[in-house]
């Protein structure tokens, strides 16, 4: 069978008309995704009014591009309220770290109402700790003075210890997957016990 390799024989209409269908069907089947559709403002508006029409409940909100939504859960909000405390702590001036712990102490102490919310405050200044070496020894500080701190019958020093013992078993694993982490997890450690 011989192929005629003529420049001047092009594909018909059809097969290129195929052709580029297909390939962009492939492109939107492979992104999982529909292709963007921009309407005209007329278009928006009328779309708008049909929504008011079909859900009155939702005439408030269709005047508006975007709607913020914040969070209900108030347990949520306390914890980046104290994330954000945590965050502003440095070890630049120690007066400011000092007036700072304590802050976060009352914060948490106000906050904290079940053992779930004070093992996420505990999960928060660990993880906190072994990622940023810098706020080890502030993490330690803060831990030694929320130590005895407890709430039903769960004291903070329990859960901080179950933290560390887990990393502790787990070190030579921790060291060969994520070392800065581990460097993390031995500065922080160092800094509890030192």
């Amino acid at each position: 069978m011989h192929r005629n390799n003529d420049p001047t024989e092009r594909p018909s209409p059809q097969y290129l008309h195929d052709a580029e269908s297909k390939r962009k069907d492939n492109v939107h089947e492979r992104k999982n995704e529909r292709p963007k559709v921009h309407l005209l403002q007329s278009s928006k508006d009328r779309l708008r009014r049909r929504l008011k029409e079909k859900m009155p409940c939702l005439s408030l909100f269709t005047d508006q591009d975007e709607v913020v939504v914040e969070s209900t859960d108030p347990q949520r909000n306390k914890m980046d309220k104290l994330i954000e405390i945590l965050n502003s702590m440095r070890n630049n001036n120690s007066s400011g770290v000092d007036s700072k712990l304590t802050n976060f102490m009352e914060e948490a102490q106000n906050s904290t109402n079940s053992e779930e919310m004070l093992g996420e405050i505990v999960k928060t200044i660990y993880q906190k700790a072994v990622t940023d070496r810098s706020f080890a020894c502030t993490a330690a500080m803060l831990c030694d003075k929320m130590a005895l701190f407890m709430v039903d019958g769960t004291k903070f020093r329990s859960l901080l210890l179950n933290m560390l013992q887990k990393d502790f078993t787990m070190r030579e694993e921790l060291q060969q997957r994520d070392v800065e982490r581990w460097l993390g997890f031995i500065t922080f450690l160092c800094e509890v016990f030192g």
